[in-house]
């Protein structure tokens, strides 16, 4: 239903799904099973029926243990069954390609699979998000995060130049949005690292002193001053929490980020309405220093299409829409191909009498199938059908010769 206009777009929306999915199934599941939501939250006894609402000792032991065994595993598991299917793929065909019996089977066993871009983006950002969520506190995230990206890249090296088909020509727009998605992870690391390190129980640390002190006190006078916020602050401690010795950073960080994020969407929404009338209003009072593109020269005016279709065979094959030309339509296009077989699809009687073509058509299939040396020719022979006849049921027979590969075969007279 989204009816993406490109590759690239459709693999982006695959890749935005198949993330939040996975990074859901990885890291959040657990925290949220586990967690125990605060009073004051509409539902939240119900939702968030867990035993942890801060992260101590007890957290670390069954939600930590949980993160760090699935990131263990994420590590490893991913690059290990890519590799080990490439490698089945390799076995089956040298052990199975005699087994075969027909062209088609064969053309299926010899064609590597597509490379699942969207799956491996999907995968790497499911790694970052996890990984830059608890690393706070479980530092061993990072060596998780750091052997994953160490096997991925080979194994998906040589998945791609060894096991796969080539891909199509994708653009910039699955790699440019998996960087922008990152960037949020550095806010939700903000916020995590916050909520571990503000626990006084497990992170022991000291409130602000000197200058910071007094800034962090008079941000919280204001605070409280407002109406509502002084119940809060004081119910959760919020306060006390980001003004710790070890949170303070976090807290102005996550400010900035928050404070970029809002002027990137203030500066998007006013690019795309008054940017461009600041645009044709600059344009014309100074059109003096208006920047203009010089002339490009396109090679296509001046190259005849008997060059540029040997410079596209040599780049990027084929130059055709042909269907014969397109690899993964040659086997289909020889039947499709009238001007070489006629029209013996076109016909809805058999072009023979019924009960000679159903012995022909026995004749194929002991020959062709259960490898009975010369049954057409026998069956040529017995029947004493017409010569007619005869030369009509011999495209048929070239047809099942080509589609088994015995083309440059001497046909059975």
């Amino acid at each position: 239903w989204e009816r993406p206009l490109s590759e690239s777009a459709l693999n982006s929306s695959k890749m935005v799904k198949i993330w939040a999915l996975q990074t859901l199934n990885t890291g959040f599941v657990i925290f949220c099973v586990n967690y125990a939501a605060p009073d004051g939250i509409p539902l939240g006894s119900i939702i968030f029926a867990g035993e942890y609402s801060e992260a101590v000792r007890g957290w670390y032991a069954v939600v930590g243990a949980a993160v760090l065994t699935n990131m263990l595993a994420n590590s490893v598991v991913p690059a290990a069954t890519n590799t080990a299917v490439m490698i089945f793929g390799s076995f089956m065909r040298c052990f199975c390609a005699k087994r075969k019996k027909h062209q088609a089977e064969l053309i299926k066993l010899y064609t590597n699979p597509p490379f699942d871009i969207a799956a491996r983006y999907a995968q790497l950002l499911t790694v970052v998000f996890v990984t830059l969520t608890y690393s706070a506190g479980l530092p061993l995230l990072n060596l998780f995060a750091a052997g994953y990206m160490l096997f991925t890249y080979w194994a998906d090296k040589v998945v791609l130049l060894w096991g796969s088909r080539r891909p199509p020509a994708y653009d910039t727009k699955i790699s440019r949005e998996a960087s922008e998605y990152m960037l949020y992870s550095v806010v939700v690391h903000c916020l995590f690292a916050i909520w571990m390190y503000g626990q006084p129980c497990t992170f022991p640390s000291n409130p602000l002193g000197g200058t910071l002190a007094s800034v962090a006190a008079e941000a919280s006078s204001t605070a409280t001053s407002s109406a509502g916020a002084s119940s809060m602050a004081s119910d959760s401690g919020l306060m006390e929490r980001l003004t710790r010795e070890s949170t303070w950073m976090f807290f102005v960080f996550l400010l900035v980020c928050v404070g970029l994020w809002v002027l990137w969407t203030v500066l998007w929404i006013l690019g795309g309405t008054l940017g461009e009338l600041g645009k044709c209003i600059w344009l014309c009072l100074c059109p003096a220093r208006t920047k203009v593109h010089p002339d490009s020269v396109d090679a296509a005016d001046h190259l005849a299409w008997t060059e540029a279709r040997d410079r596209i065979e040599q780049i990027c094959p084929p130059a055709s829409y042909a269907m014969g030309r397109h690899p993964a339509f040659k086997a289909q296009a020889s039947f499709l191909d009238t001007a070489k077989n006629g029209d013996l699809f076109q016909k809805r009687t058999p072009p023979v009498d019924v009960e000679v073509a159903k012995l022909f058509l026995a004749a194929l299939n002991d020959e062709y199938v259960d490898d009975v040396d010369q049954a057409v020719g026998s069956f040529f022979d017995a029947s004493q059908i017409q010569p007619s006849d005869q030369e009509t049921l011999s495209k048929y027979e070239q047809m099942v010769r080509n589609a088994a590969g015995e083309g440059n075969k001497t046909p059975k007279a």
